[in-house]
């Protein structure tokens, strides 16, 4: 392991050789354009952020709509709640070789608890969700303890998790800046096959 203790290594040309090593891999798998934004720093002219434009253009599914998958998919909802702020609900269908997103909604401006209860509800009713993830983080600790919602995932039959991101964001293996290698490898599949479906997933 190149970022194991230093005293792992006999000397300090091991050390950094191991370490090279290491992020020569990670350069490998990350492709160019993410290697110079997210690990350099210094943003080659194409490449302004960890996806690049033509990342997420290739992971665009012109062949699908918004639209629940098929029965027995285990789907995940993944929200990061927000009063006032920007809230964040996606719903994602796990397969065997892709990951694929099948709706996104934002809001802005939220001032009560049950706004953001509703969604939850409306997308696991939609989507048949197994799986409902909080991110929790000050106000979003509570939510994720709210007695209504542990009733919802009773009464619809999901396992809720709560996730606190942190300083996981940055790491290599867990954070932003691995994912880019799924896209390369079109891991991750977004639904682009309508106005409606485009209109969802655009920034």
């Amino acid at each position: 392991d190149a970022w194991a203790d230093r005293n792992d290594y006999s000397t300090e040309v091991e050390f950094l050789e191991a370490a090279r090593a290491n992020l020569a891999v990670i350069r490998e798998q990350v492709e160019e354009d993410v290697w110079w934004s997210s690990y350099q720093h210094n943003p080659r002219e194409n490449a302004l952020a960890s996806f690049t434009t033509q990342m997420i253009d290739a992971a665009k599914d012109h062949d699908r709509i918004i639209s629940p998958t098929e029965p027995g998919t285990f789907v995940t909802l993944s929200l990061d709640p927000a009063l006032g702020g920007m809230n964040a609900l996606i719903a994602a269908a796990y397969h065997p070789d892709r990951l694929e997103l099948l709706d996104l909604q934002t809001d802005t401006g939220l001032s009560q608890t049950e706004q953001i209860l509703a969604r939850i509800e409306d997308f696991t009713t939609r989507y048949r969700a197994r799986q409902v993830i909080i991110e929790k983080n000050s106000f979003q600790k509570g939510l994720a303890n709210d007695h209504r919602l542990v009733a919802m995932g009773q009464r619809h039959g999901f396992l809720l998790r709560s996730h606190l991101t942190g300083c996981e964001k940055n790491s290599e293996v867990f954070g932003v800046a691995a994912m880019p290698g799924s896209f390369n490898a079109r891991q991750v599949r977004i639904p682009w096959g309508d106005d409606h479906a485009r209109a969802r997933f655009t920034p």
